[in-house]
């Protein structure tokens, strides 16, 4: 068990890693939009929750919408990818230790 423990810079990527995810998730679950001048959001965009479709997983989303306006950076962004991009920051660094 003692070779599970994670060094320095182990611990830093996991940390930089899950604070980016739970930003992405924070900023989709209370709608936080960051509106340009024009009709661009920067983080999400409005009515993200009403129009999903299960081919929709992030980051193979659409960022352009029909009005060439940009979604935001964490469009569609929602438990589902907080929890498979979880597994994944996880997974890499303790399959390696394992292993």
């Amino acid at each position: 068990m003692s070779n599970l423990k994670l060094n320095k810079i182990e611990r830093r990527v996991v940390i930089i890693c899950m604070l980016i995810n739970s930003f992405a998730l924070f900023v989709n679950e209370f709608e936080l939009q960051g509106k340009m001048k024009n009709c661009s959001r920067i983080f999400t965009n409005e009515g993200d929750k009403n129009e999903y479709s299960p081919h929709q997983f992030y980051p193979f989303v659409d960022f352009i919408n029909s009005d060439n306006c940009f979604n935001g950076i964490f469009t569609r962004y929602d438990s589902d990818e907080f929890f498979v991009y979880t597994i994944i920051i996880f997974g890499i660094i303790f399959i390696k230790k394992v292993w």
